[in-house]
């Protein structure tokens, strides 16, 4: 027996069918919608004036100040996980540190 999945993708702004995945970004944060053919011209149409003007970033991820960390706690890992230790606060040995035990960490020394 075979078996055949078909997607239809829906335009999220009028639900015509036939819609393609758009992505951008604005202040930071990275959206997808999906838009018809109709839809799309219409977005970049509306975004030209700015894009025209704009600087197209391509390659590298922007830059962050040094020794930081997009969560701001890498650099106290260490730290954290002793904490954690002492006070039988279950946190994984190594990878990402769930938000709850740093914000109970933060607590404690508050």
């Amino acid at each position: 027996m075979a078996v055949r999945t078909i997607e239809h993708v829906t335009d999220d702004i009028d639900g015509s069918e036939d819609a393609e995945h758009v992505s951008f970004s604005f202040d930071g944060v990275d959206y997808v919608i999906d838009l018809s053919a109709a839809n799309k011209a219409e977005l970049a149409d509306a975004l030209s004036l700015y894009i025209g003007h704009a600087t197209k970033v391509t390659g590298a991820a922007p830059k962050r100040a040094p020794g930081r960390s997009t969560s701001g706690v890498v650099s106290d890992a260490k730290a954290i996980r002793a904490w954690a230790e002492e006070n039988d606060v279950e946190v994984p040995a190594r990878g990402r540190i769930p938000g709850a035990v740093v914000e109970q960490w933060k607590a404690s020394r508050a």
